[in-house]
């Protein structure tokens, strides 16, 4: 879940570069990343410094909280990777696509 995370920040940062001419793709993978709830009630109200700030801090990464005992499902780590195209990329690397 980890390298999800982390993937999708790489993701994240290369929107950086010409934040005002992909801002429409920001939001569609902020949207695929957080829900479409969480989006349309938190991130669709931010100002466009507040979204660039946003996506700035999870350029690195994005960042997850599970608790110890109640943790992701297998469906949620298998969306996250999914959605950071790492199997994908991991079926490539061992030759197994």
């Amino acid at each position: 879940l980890g390298w999800a995370c982390s993937e999708l920040g790489d993701q994240i940062k290369s929107y950086l570069k010409n934040f005002e001419k992909t801002s429409d793709d920001v939001k569609k993978k902020l949207k695929n990343i957080y829900g479409v709830e969480y989006y349309e009630n938190v991130i669709s109200k931010l100002n466009k410094k507040e979204l660039f700030e946003l996506v700035e801090n999870i350029s690195n990464g994005v960042p997850i909280a599970t608790p110890v005992f109640d943790g992701a499902s297998t469906d949620d780590i298998k969306d996250m990777l999914d959605l950071a195209k790492f199997l994908i990329q991991a079926k490539q690397h061992c030759g197994m696509d």
